[in-house]
């Protein structure tokens, strides 16, 4: 993970660089971060929920912000975190494991057991990060389809003028890879990074976009 001190100076870079907060999600979280969490906020989350953060998000939390700027529409807090579940904060997460989908056509209900909400996609979507299992620590996103799929920006390859038929056959078969391929698997600070990387670029060359 980059230093809190440079990650500051690239947040300050975009908003110097976005002032109107064009970039998606931004008029959110305007590229700023909350203060980070206190380590008795970490315990009482982690003993509530019953299950040990991944390192990678609990560092982010301790030495960089407790939600705020990043990507979609920024990171949640941990509060953030539990108004998600609603009533089923912790039944969703305390004992339960995360299981990948065996069929990228496979239906989960919202919020998934054993993986914590962190980001917003818009629409219903949701980006996750598993507490639980083989996946631990890895991101998945959650569509408002109710499917369940690793993160991942590989893009269906669509044959011209493909039909209705054909396109879904894309996008399953994308979807099957993904879900096979472990390599496909993307943990918090390569899925925090690549945001933040992607951001800059499109601020500092709009031609990109």
């Amino acid at each position: 993970m980059i230093s809190r001190q440079e990650l500051d100076e690239n947040l300050s870079e975009l908003r110097r660089r976005d002032p109107q907060l064009k970039q998606f999600g931004a008029s959110t979280h305007r590229y700023k971060l909350n203060p980070p969490a206190q380590i008795v906020e970490i315990e009482q989350f982690e003993s509530d929920a019953g299950v040990k953060l991944p390192l990678e998000y609990l560092n982010f939390l301790t030495r960089c912000g407790n939600g705020g700027a990043g990507p979609h529409y920024g990171l949640l807090s941990l509060e953030q975190v539990r108004s998600e579940f609603d009533d089923e904060f912790p039944l969703k997460l305390a004992g339960n494991h995360f299981s990948a989908p065996l069929s990228p056509h496979e239906e989960r209900c919202y919020p998934v057991q054993g993986a914590i909400p962190i980001a917003h996609g818009g629409c219903g979507n949701m980006a996750l990060i598993v507490t639980t299992g083989p996946d631990r620590g890895n991101i998945w996103f959650y569509s408002v389809d109710e499917r369940l799929l690793p993160f991942s920006h590989e893009m269906p390859v669509y044959r011209l003028n493909s039909t209705i038929e054909e396109t879904l056959a894309a996008n399953s078969l994308r979807n099957g890879r993904l879900l096979a391929d472990q390599s496909t698997r993307w943990q918090f600070v390569r899925w925090y990074e690549d945001w933040l990387t992607r951001c800059l670029q499109e601020v500092r060359d709009p031609a990109i976009r």
